[in-house]
């Protein structure tokens, strides 16, 4: 046999054994109340026994013989005074207030219930709370209290009873000035309460209290934050558990603009409003039906052909509904010019012609080169630019327009390039057949070709350089002498003629 002694100062003996009964005697704890020998037999618990505070031997019968036993003799503090007051925190706590006591290292509080329940918390002081309970059900609560010669005796115990479980709310709503509450029914519920109070201003808007499990608010405002409360109340009449939710209705997105991101492409922006979780764009052309694009972001890209009018709008969506029908822009995509022809008139002139395009009633064309811009707006398809500047590579862009959408800046651009006009022609005769025709060249890189036009004969030369030879000239006839420039961009318009 093993025998355990739990301080210096008390000791346990055996005072006699037999094949079923051990009798073991022990010496007298100063505060102690009572004394129990427990019994385990390879760690399992066989017996135990209790005696009072003057009793200093005690017996335990009925043992089974021949087995090895570790008696274990306890001096067992004061009973506690029972628990002063249960409290339910919310639906899984219970809040436990008791006296506090001298020379008491910790406590711990037994919890049980009927349904087979049992724990053991250690609580260092008063309040102590009990957690992960089972809503709507009694427990009965008792106290020991702990210091070095052990635990006392459980105190007397009380009862205590968690609340009624929180209603699961789900919201909806089905217009942007109402809201629609919902709840699953919680056991043993006989009513609930339910109260909505404005967050902003901190306003209540009502407390209502129903045996059904759903509440309309109507008469709200969109984009309002409110919070919802609700909570049931059991048979004995005691509130329980609380939930809450935040509903706000978003108000409607504004400054809503297109943008034509690539050809038959649009992107549809708008600034985001509070509250809003998602937005829906509604894009509605003439005659057809109408086509959405949903995003968490504030811009939907959608095919846009040209030459049609678009209705568009945007709703903000949350878990309470949706925002009211806001803003609508109306916008009317413009087709690119077709058959665009650009020529050149004149040596600063451009002649710029094309078809007539769809949703347009203004063309704005355009001739750019560097930070050098020569515009001309007109309704007419036809443009004809003056003041550019001979050999320099113009952008040239016809940008159709309408009162509504504005203009469309896709355009295709065309590149056109005009050589310079020879000038400063001047005739060097070397005999009575040859002369000499020489320029001034202002093109970068041209060729030239140099014309003699006579009564009966025409005699050419042609040269990447400002000067040329005319030969086999008649003699006694007269000539008319030109120069053109040549280019990848095309011909220049002849010079001014000479005549030899």
């Amino acid at each position: 046999m093993i025998f355990a002694l739990p301080s210096l100062d008390f000791k346990v003996s055996v005072f006699s054994a037999t094949s079923k009964t051990v009798t073991l005697r022990w010496t007298r704890y100063s505060g102690a109340t009572s004394y129990q020998i427990t019994v385990k037999s390879q760690s399992e618990l066989v017996a135990f026994a209790s005696f009072g505070p003057n009793t200093v031997m005690g017996s335990v019968t009925s043992l089974p013989p021949n087995v090895m036993y570790n008696f274990v003799v306890e001096a067992m503090p004061d009973m506690m005074e029972p628990i002063l007051t249960v409290k339910s925190l919310d639906s899984t706590t219970l809040t436990v207030e008791f006296n506090l006591r001298n020379g008491v290292s910790h406590y711990i509080i037994r919890v049980e219930n009927s349904n087979g329940f049992f724990r053991e918390v250690a609580a260092s002081s008063s309040p102590a709370e009990i957690e992960s309970l089972v809503p709507y059900t009694e427990y009965s609560l008792s106290i020991m209290a702990v210091n070095t010669a052990g635990r006392s005796q459980p105190s007397i115990p009380v009862t205590g009873k968690t609340v009624l479980a929180p209603p699961q709310l789900a919201s909806s709503s089905t217009s942007n000035s109402s809201i629609v509450l919902s709840w699953d029914p919680v056991a043993h519920a006989v009513q609930y309460t339910v109260s909505i109070c404005k967050l902003d201003s901190n306003t209540s808007m009502g407390v209502y209290n129903t045996s059904n499990t759903s509440l309309t608010f109507s008469g709200l405002d969109a984009g309002s934050l409110y919070v919802i409360t609700c909570f049931a109340w059991d048979l004995e009449g005691r509130k329980g558990d609380s939930s809450n939710i935040k509903q706000a209705t978003p108000c409607p997105p504004e400054s809503l603009a297109l943008v034509e991101s690539s050809e038959g492409n649009c992107t549809l922006t708008w600034k985001t409003v509070a509250h809003a979780d998602s937005y829906m764009a509604l894009i509605e052309t003439a005659g057809s039906s109408v086509e959405t694009c949903n995003t968490t972001s504030n811009n939907c890209t959608f095919h846009c052909p040209c030459g049609q009018t678009y209705l568009l709008s945007v709703l903000a969506f949350n878990h309470a509904g949706s925002s009211p029908q806001g803003q609508v822009l109306n916008y009317t995509t413009v087709c690119c010019p077709e058959d665009v022809s650009v020529s050149a008139v004149s040596t600063d002139t451009l002649d710029i012609r094309w078809m007539p395009s769809r949703g347009a009633v203004l063309y704005e064309t355009r001739a750019a080169h560097s930070s050098e811009v020569i515009l001309c707006n007109d309704t007419a398809p036809v443009c004809v630019l003056s003041g550019l500047s001979c050999d320099t590579a113009y952008s040239v862009v016809v940008i159709p327009c309408n009162d509504v959408s504005g203009c469309n800046l896709a355009c295709k651009a065309h590149t056109k390039d005009t050589p310079c006009m020879p000038n400063n022609v001047m005739l060097n005769p070397k005999n009575s057949s040859c002369v000499t025709v020489s320029w001034t060249a202002n093109n970068r890189a041209a060729n030239y070709t140099v014309s003699a036009n006579g009564d009966d004969d025409k005699h050419i030369c042609s040269t990447n350089k400002s000067s040329c030879d005319i030969t086999d000239l008649s003699c006694g006839s007269t000539y008319e002498v030109s120069v053109e420039a040549t280019s990848t961009a095309g011909p220049s318009l002849p010079s001014y003629s000479e005549f030899l």
